[in-house]
């Protein structure tokens, strides 16, 4: 009787940890190394630039465990712009186009194929979430433009 208490238990256990959040194998080096990849194919950083790359979920701001969902990556540094990459399963897609509809299509079909994983209410965090991203990447390259003075 015992046995069968621990096993239900234990298989409880595992499918509410399943359900939870869909773990993946990619490492969180792994994934930084690309990233870090792609910010130097980009001509963001130079190949000998010693740089920290962050990965954080935006719905919990937890470094990246491994787990699916909405990151937003970047080089610790106030002057770098933060960037958003989406991970699923075993891979990761990298949101190249800031442009407003991009990032609300974006996120509409990433949100669209893991409908099940989030509640209205992560939605909507991950959408304000996002959208401050956005924010904070349009608010440093405005003040990082120069004004051009103009003769009348």
């Amino acid at each position: 009787m015992g046995t069968k208490i621990i096993l239900i238990l234990i298989v409880f256990v595992s499918i509410s940890c399943r359900s939870s959040g869909q773990n993946n194998n990619l490492s969180g080096d792994k994934l930084k190394g690309e990233l870090k990849s792609y910010l130097e194919s980009e001509n963001k950083l130079s190949l000998d630039d010693s740089v920290i790359i962050y990965v954080v979920d935006l719905l919990n701001f937890k470094e990246y465990e491994k787990v699916d969902g909405v990151y937003k990556f970047g080089v610790l540094g106030s002057h770098y712009l933060p960037y958003i990459v989406y991970v699923t399963e075993d891979r990761f897609d990298i949101l190249k186009d800031y442009k407003i509809i991009s990032v609300l299509e974006s996120f509409i079909k990433f949100i669209q194929s893991n409908d099940k994983r989030y509640t209205e209410i992560q939605k909507a965090q991950l959408l304000k979430n996002v959208s401050e991203v956005l924010y904070t990447r349009m608010k440093m390259i405005d003040e990082s433009s120069i004004e051009e003075e103009i003769d009348y």
